[in-house]
């Protein structure tokens, strides 16, 4: 028995915690990028309103001037080095140097969409250098007035800092809140029942005949309670194929000594018929005759045992499945037929290149049963075909004997109880499906009728 298998390094409930984390950063990031974005967009219309406030200074004075040191206060109160406010499109009043300074880009909050202002907002966050900027926009205070303001970008970049930092604390905190919040929901309502399942497989593992290591279902309704009860039925009924093995494995081991004391005896009657028959032959025939039949009779109970020992001391058969030619391997299926039983005629229809994925000795057995159990039938004719279909190859054996009796088919494939003639073990059927299911197909009844049985062995291609 194995020993019980290391518990991964990363379990799935640390795996679930991080694809929590991380799914909830995601969500964060999501919501981060189009409100440093928005903060962006807020910060400059906000400029633009102070730098139209400011403008409408101008329109106290007789001229719409206004002295060197005002001008700078009220510029340095909007965070401004130029204004200029436009109506229906129109210049109207003006504050900054008279030759415009140079700016290094330009904005326009009318033309304002989803995306751009957050790539702006990024390469804000991500420049050292000092830029001079132009912004220009609808003023907030009066729809009717367009503002342009030309302003530095530090202080906008110093702002997007305290904003970001801001929002990614909080992001953090609602992040590890959910995230847990998420997690132990999740420990609680999945992970713990599926430790309770693994924990229940592993004492069932260690000793599967104690009654004592079945698992008790709880009375949940969802799918993990559907889950333990159908653990809980699967052990009962592991448990007790067990212990019907375990009977069954001390019964086969006497059914062995008895048959191997049993063809002793057999076998030395068999010799006493055959001298009684030597010594009456010419003095006696009836008795001649009647030995004669005893000794038949001999033999059959002979075969019968010699059957039961190979078949109970037989292991599980293990196959090394490769790619075969089916036309190649029906061909010596037939050769090994036509040299047992050279009275019958065998039609082969199979493509050249169909080909199967099959032990060759697994596959070559199974074929040797089908096709010697249809000569003993008491079949003249028979067809090996094959054919491929949704990435399986079926291979037909096909016969023109009497078909299969009612009691040959309902025991089909049990051991000693399908045989279709008298005398037989009827051991054939059942280890041809034994083989056939060690290679990962499945062998089936398609027809019989009293003019001939047919059989489909199917494999992987």
């Amino acid at each position: 028995m194995r020993g019980p298998e290391a518990r991964p390094r990363f379990g799935l409930s640390l795996r679930l915690l991080a694809l929590t984390l991380v799914f909830v950063l995601l969500a964060e990031a999501l919501v981060f990028l189009p409100a440093i974005g928005r903060a962006r967009v807020v910060y400059l219309e906000q400029r633009l309103a102070e730098a139209h406030l400011a403008l409408l200074a101008l329109e106290a004075t007789e001229d719409g001037m206004v002295d060197g040191d005002l001008q700078r206060r009220l510029l340095g109160h909007a965070g401004a080095v130029a204004m200029t406010a436009y109506q229906s499109g129109f210049f109207r009043l003006r504050l900054g140097p008279d030759m415009p300074p140079r700016v290094d880009a330009a904005y326009d909050l009318r033309e304002v969409g989803l995306w751009p202002p957050v790539g702006d907002a990024l390469m804000v966050l991500t420049r050292s250098q000092p830029r001079l900027i132009r912004v220009a926009g609808i003023s907030p205070k009066d729809p009717r007035v367009a503002v342009e303001v030309t302003l530095p970008e530090a202080p906008l970049r110093r702002d997007l800092m305290r904003f970001a930092r801001r929002l990614l604390g909080l992001s953090l905190i609602v992040s590890l809140i959910a995230g847990a919040v998420v997690y132990f929901s999740l420990a609680r309502l999945l992970l713990k029942p599926l430790s309770r399942l693994v924990a229940a497989m592993r004492r069932f593992e260690a000793a599967p005949e104690d009654p004592g290591r079945l698992h008790t279902p709880s009375t949940a309704r969802h799918e993990v309670g559907e889950a333990e009860r159908t653990l809980a039925r699967m052990q009962a009924r592991v448990r007790e194929g067990l212990i019907e093995h375990a009977r069954l494995a001390g019964v086969g081991a006497a059914v062995a000594r008895i048959n191997h004391d049993l063809k002793g005896i057999l076998t030395t009657a068999r010799l006493e018929s055959d001298r009684l028959e030597a010594q009456t032959r010419d003095r006696d025939p009836d008795l001649a005759r009647t030995t004669e039949g005893i000794a038949q009779a001999l033999d059959r109970a002979v075969a019968l045992c010699a059957a039961t020992l190979s078949y109970a001391g037989s292991e599980l058969p293990s196959a090394r499945p490769r790619r075969l030619a089916a036309h190649h391997e029906l061909t010596l299926a037939a050769q090994r037929l036509h040299q047992a039983h050279p009275e019958i005629a065998v039609n082969l229809d199979c493509a050249v290149d169909t080909t199967l994925s099959a032990d060759p000795d697994l596959l070559a057995r199974s074929l040797d049963n089908l096709t010697h159990n249809a000569a003993q039938a008491g079949a003249r004719h028979l067809t090996l075909a094959a054919h491929t279909s949704n990435h399986q190859t079926t291979l037909t054996i096909a016969d023109d004997g009497p078909g299969l009796p009612q009691r040959a088919r309902d025991n089909l494939f049990q051991p000693f109880a399908g045989s279709a003639r008298n005398g037989g073990t009827g051991l054939g059927l059942p280890i041809a499906r034994e083989l056939t299911q060690a290679m990962n197909g499945h062998l089936n009844l398609h027809q019989t009728t009293p003019s001939g049985t047919t059989f489909h062995l199917t494999l992987p291609t």
